[in-house]
């Protein structure tokens, strides 16, 4: 019997528009080596890093992209790499969103009225109150304790 390989999902976070050069380091120096150490547990590390399929433009035409974000980081619990500069990022509104979104994830409403941006619906919903929970979940270690933010500095 063959041994089974594991998946392991890690989603990064941040502006359609920044963090470009964060992003490629990850991808190109960081994630090889970590991918290497996790081949030696069986383990597949796969990173979800959703410029690759979701653009700024895409976002503003397509209903789609708010629960695909929150279905991607459900996938990847509990990893979570938030990278943050200087943009806020694109602010869905109602219009934005698929009834089936709302469906699936009940409390994203709420966030669309405040007008908050993709980015901070992302990281409220890996880890302070996923957006299909009934029940707050604020200060859930579950939730918390493998996601990592990045801040970048001015200089």
């Amino acid at each position: 019997m063959a041994d089974q390989w594991e998946k392991v999902h890690v989603f990064i976070s941040s502006t359609f528009n920044d963090m470009h050069a964060e992003r490629d380091y990850l991808v190109k120096r960081v994630f090889p080596e970590l991918q290497d150490w996790c081949e030696k547990r069986k383990l597949r590390l796969i990173e979800v890093d959703l410029r690759w399929g979701v653009t700024e433009e895409d976002a503003t035409r397509n209903i789609n992209v708010v629960r695909t974000c929150l279905k991607r980081i459900d996938d990847c619990r509990p990893f979570f790499i938030c990278l943050l500069g200087q943009r806020y990022g694109w602010i869905p509104g109602k219009s934005d969103v698929s009834e089936k979104t709302l469906e699936d994830f009940p409390r994203l409403e709420s966030s669309l009225e405040k007008m908050i941006s993709i980015t901070e619906m992302e990281i409220l919903h890996a880890i302070v109150n996923p957006y299909h929970e009934t029940k707050p979940q604020i200060g859930n270690d579950e939730h918390t304790q493998h996601a990592f933010f990045y801040l970048r500095d001015d200089d």
